[in-house]
C-alpha cells in the first residue's frame, strides 16, 4: 500500500498509472502487488478532486492520519520541493519507505538528516531520477564500461525543451524553482550514473526573465556549465533551458574510438535511441518504448522486499545537491567552484 504526498500532475500522469501496472503479489494473480491507499495534500479542495479523479479511496488533510494507516507501507512525494524534507522526515519517523521526486531537499544538511534517519530505521529512501531507467542511457553506460568508445575526450548534455504552460507556476519562483533544480539536477545525476564518478569542479552561468513575470523575484531559466569529473578529469558541457524549442534532449560523448549520442534521454519527449559513429559509419541502436516510472517503482519495491539497491538512493540525492549548490554559487560569484561532496 502506498500513500501519495502531493496532488501533482506527475503523480496523476506518470506515477499512479505505473504503480497500478505493477505485477500482482507473489503466488497469486488476484491480489495487487501495489495499490494507492491514500492521498495527502495541503490543498483540501484540490486534494479531494484529485482523489476522486484518480480513484484514490482516502483523502487525508492531516498528514499524520495518512502516516498512521497500517495499509500504507511506502510513500511517494511529489509536492513542492520546499516541502520534500518535512514530508520525507515525517514519513521516515512513522516507519514508511520513501520514494521522493528530485530534489530530496533544498540543502545538503536536510538531505543528510533524511539519509541517516532512513538508515537508523532500516528503511528504503530513494530519489526518483528516472533517467537511470532509460534503456538508451543504460546502453551508453555499458558502452563506457566496455570501453567501446575508447578514452572519453569530452561531451555534452542538453535538456532545453520548453516549460509547459501548466508547469509555469512555482518552477518560475525562488525557493524551489529554477532550471537548476528542475533540469540541471537530472543532468548531474545522469553524468554521475554514466561514469560512476563525481563532479569535482565546475563553472556556470545563467540567464533569466524570459518566462518569469518581471515584478517577481527571478530564477535562472537557462544554465550553461562546464563540469570536470574527479578521477578522469574529463570536461563536459551542460545546457538546460525552459524556453528553447525544436531541440530534443541528448547526451553526446566523444571518445578516441568513436562517438555516441543518446536522443531523448530524459524521457517523455520521444523514443530513445543510441547513435554510434565511427569514422563514416553510423550504427543506430533502437531501444523501443519504455516506462521509466514503472521501472523505478518496480526497483523500489524490490529494494524493500530483497534489500536490492533502488535506482537512485538518498545518498545520490545528497551528492547531487552538493553539485547543485556549487552551480548556484558559481553563478552568483562568477567563479569556478570546487564541489564539496559530503563524506
Amino acid at each position: 500500500g502506498w500513500g501519495v504526498l502531493g496532488a501533482s500532475q506527475i503523480a496523476a500522469q506518470r506515477f499512479i498509472p505505473a504503480l497500478r501496472r505493477q505485477p500482482p503479489a507473489d503466488r497469486t494473480r488476484e491480489v495487487a502487488g501495489a495499490w494507492v491507499a491514500a492521498l495527502f495534500s495541503h490543498n483540501e479542495r484540490h486534494g479531494r478532486q484529485f482523489a476522486g479523479a484518480n480513484r484514490i479511496p482516502t483523502f487525508a488533510l492531516n498528514l499524520a492520519d495518512l502516516l498512521d494507516r497500517r495499509d500504507v507501507h511506502a510513500v511517494y512525494i511529489s509536492s513542492h520541493p520546499r516541502r520534500h524534507y518535512a514530508l520525507a522526515l515525517a514519513a521516515l519517523v512513522a516507519g514508511k519507505h520513501v520514494l521522493c521526486e528530485p530534489p530530496l531537499a533544498l540543502t545538503q544538511t536536510e538531505a543528510r538528516i533524511l539519509v541517516d534517519s532512513a538508515a537508523d530505521r532500516g528503511l528504503i529512501l530513494a530519489v526518483n531520477y528516472v533517467a537511470r531507467a532509460n534503456p538508451a542511457v543504460r546502453t551508453l553506460r555499458q558502452l563506457l564500461r566496455d570501453e567501446m568508445l575508447g578514452d572519453i575526450l569530452g561531451g555534452r548534455v542538453r535538456n532545453v525543451a520548453p516549460l509547459p504552460p501548466q508547469q509555469q507556476s512555482w518552477r518560475l519562483r525562488p525557493n524551489g524553482g529554477g532550471a537548476i533544480l528542475d533540469r540541471t539536477a537530472h543532468d548531474v545525476d545522469l553524468l554521475r550514473f554514466l561514469f560512476g564518478d563525481e563532479i569535482a569542479l565546475l563553472y556556470a552561468t545563467a540567464g533569466q526573465s524570459i518566462l518569469s513575470p518581471t515584478p517577481l523575484p527571478q530564477v535562472e531559466e537557462e544554465v550553461v556549465a562546464i563540469v570536470q569529473l574527479r578521477r578522469s578529469k574529463i570536461h563536459l558541457q551542460v545546457h538546460d533551458a525552459f524556453f528553447l524549442n525544436h531541440s530534443p534532449s541528448l547526451v553526446e560523448l566523444g571518445g578516441a574510438n568513436g562517438n555516441a549520442i543518446v536522443h531523448h534521454w530524459i524521457g517523455g519527449q520521444g523514443t530513445p535511441r543510441v547513435a554510434i559513429q565511427r569514422h563514416k559509419h553510423q550504427t543506430i541502436v533502437s531501444t523501443g518504448e519504455f516506462d521509466a516510472y514503472w521501472l523505478a517503482i518496480y526497483d523500489f519495491q524490490r529494494a524493500i522486499t530483497t534489500g536490492a539497491r533502488p535506482l537512485a538512493t538518498g545518498e545520490d540525492g545528497v551528492q547531487n545537491l552538493a553539485v547543485i549548490h556549487a552551480l548556484q554559487r558559481s553563478i552568483r560569484e562568477k567563479l569556478p567552484i570546487r564541489v564539496g561532496h559530503s563524506g
